[in-house]
């Protein structure tokens, strides 16, 4: 009896702990960032013509692109090209991730920068997020416009991110599953041995 109670408790301490850390390791908050439509921030950089690329696009745009340092961590680029495509990419300066929090964060449709300087930014990791918005071209009276869209790549507000079938639970999932087994199989074996059967 004894050693069902142990068995038991050990197990539940174990579950515990697994959700505790799981939890941890990959719930991550992704920041609010402002529109272009109505940007805020500091001026890093601002171009009223050129050719522009958009991170996560293979396409090189021509028209005008007006970077904000929004805070320490984010970046807003807003791009109008001559066309009238206006691209919203929102640049987020992390801290460190776990791979877990990585894979969730690029599953909601943030690409992954190692390397922020390749575009103009810190030379440290970022992640990027684009949306559409309308906006007239360059040249045009009363640039700007409204957002109509958030495109492929997802929303343009944070988002709170929760664990959802990622490798710890997975594995905590077979290592309970194994000290399950382990433990019936010493249960039973006891078992024969109290009531003599061999």
């Amino acid at each position: 009896m004894k050693s069902k109670i142990f068995v038991s408790l050990l197990i539940l301490s174990l579950l515990i702990s697994l959700t505790d850390f799981a939890s941890k390791a990959s719930a991550i908050e992704a920041p609010n960032f402002p529109l272009c439509t109505s940007p805020q921030g500091e001026v890093l950089a601002s171009y009223s013509s050129g050719t522009h690329g958009v991170p996560g696009d293979s396409t090189t745009y021509l028209g005008e692109d007006v970077v904000f340092k929004v805070n320490e961590n984010q970046v807003l680029q807003c791009l109008c090209t001559i066309d009238g495509q206006g691209i919203q990419t929102n640049w987020w300066q992390f801290e460190a991730l776990s791979i877990d929090q990585i894979e969730t964060l690029k599953s909601q449709g943030w690409i992954f920068v190692p390397d922020g300087s390749l575009w103009g930014l810190k030379s440290v990791p970022y992640f990027a997020k684009n949306a559409g918005f309308a906006c007239r071209p360059p040249g045009q009276p009363g640039a700007g416009g409204e957002v109509i869209s958030v495109g492929a790549k997802g929303e343009i507000l944070g988002v709170s991110l929760a664990p959802t079938g990622n490798i710890v639970y997975i594995l905590g999932a077979f290592l309970i599953g194994g000290i399950l087994i382990l433990a019936g199989v010493l249960l039973r074996l006891k078992t024969r041995k109290h009531l003599g059967i061999k």
